[in-house]
């Protein structure tokens, strides 16, 4: 195997790591921290979605406020899924094409993968002060890693097909 067909795999696995180290970062984070990060990204999702969120009753603001941090914190942990599911799938691609095997059901590793570090990160939060793990959060982490693995997989589909067909 030739050396630079190396360095797009070395550069995956970083970003694999990196992608984990978030997770657990923000995992890490205790109840208000957690809080305050995800009340700062709705702010600022309020701001360009609803920009008549200020000229709502201060009741309205707080129901509004509230429901739309509940789908911010659902689409954070569907979102670093996705993340952790693309790149660890672009390995594997990466590792099965410069080996010059074919894919075959490698691509059941990236979930399988997300899904027990999901696993490890809701126990984890069951361990940081007034955080607890969801086994809700745990599939939707899930499936954040496996869209990314199944778009990942028909790009390499429509790839080698198109290779083929030259």
């Amino acid at each position: 195997m030739r050396k630079k067909s190396w360095i797009p795999i070395l550069l995956l696995a970083i970003a694999v790591v990196m992608v984990m180290a978030m997770i657990f970062y923000f995992s890490s984070e205790n109840a208000d921290e957690s809080t305050e990060t995800s009340n700062g990204v709705t702010a600022f999702v309020l701001k360009i979605l609803k920009p008549d969120f200020d000229s709502l009753s201060r009741e309205e603001k707080a129901a509004f406020f509230a429901s739309a941090s509940h789908y911010v914190r659902k689409a954070a942990h569907f979102t670093e899924y996705f993340l952790l599911g693309l790149f660890s799938s672009l390995l594997v691609f990466s590792i099965v094409k410069a080996s010059g095997k074919r894919m075959g059901a490698l691509f059941i590793i990236p979930p399988v993968f997300s899904l027990l570090y999901a696993v490890i990160d809701e126990s984890h939060q069951t361990m940081v002060g007034g955080r607890a793990g969801q086994m809700t959060d745990v599939l939707l982490d899930t499936a954040g890693a496996v869209l990314a693995t199944l778009i990942v997989f028909f790009i390499y589909l429509l790839v080698g097909k198109r290779m083929r067909n030259q």
